[in-house]
C-alpha cells in the first residue's frame, strides 16, 4: 500500500501544491486523461472548503491523505470548518440553470460523478470527505 499526506492553509494560492502532490502521487496508477479528472474533483472539493467552510480565512488547515492500494485510489481530506455535509446538496437542474445565467455551484455535482464520496463529520469540530477512485469506475464524462 502506498499513502502519502500534505496539510495546506485554506488559502487557493495553495492549491497548486495539492495538484503537484496527487500529479506525484497518482504516477503510473491511472492515465493522464483519468490523473486529470482525480485533480479536477479534489481541487473542486478542496476550494469549496476554502470558499465556502473556512469563508477565506486562511488560518484553517486541511489535510489531504492519500492511499493506493493497486486497485483504487483513496483520498481523505479533512478540515476544521463547520459542520457540512456536501452529499445533501441536491443536483442542479441544469435547464434553469443555464437560462438564469447561474455561475458556479456545479463543483459538488461533478466530484460526485467523478468519484465514490462518503462524508464523515468530525465529533471534535470539522469534516471529513472520503473520495475513492475504484479501478472500475474509469473515463466517466462530465
Amino acid at each position: 500500500m502506498k499513502k502519502s499526506s500534505l496539510t495546506i492553509k485554506a488559502d487557493t494560492s495553495d492549491l497548486h501544491m495539492v495538484r503537484k502532490a496527487l500529479t506525484d502521487f497518482i504516477g503510473s496508477d491511472a492515465d493522464s486523461n483519468e490523473t486529470g479528472r482525480i485533480i479536477l474533483a479534489i481541487d473542486e472539493a478542496i476550494a469549496n472548503i476554502i470558499i465556502h467552510g473556512y469563508k477565506r480565512d486562511n488560518s484553517g488547515k486541511i489535510i489531504i491523505d492519500m492511499e493506493s492500494d493497486g486497485s483504487s485510489l483513496k483520498f481523505i481530506i479533512t478540515d476544521y470548518a463547520p459542520w457540512f455535509n456536501p452529499l445533501e446538496v441536491p443536483s442542479p437542474d441544469m435547464d434553469s440553470y443555464f437560462d438564469t445565467g447561474k455561475n458556479g455551484g456545479l463543483g459538488v455535482d461533478i466530484y460526485k460523478k467523478i468519484m465514490d464520496v462518503s462524508y464523515e463529520k468530525n465529533e471534535t469540530g470539522g469534516n471529513r470527505l472520503i473520495m475513492v477512485k475504484p479501478a472500475d469506475k474509469k473515463n466517466i464524462r462530465i
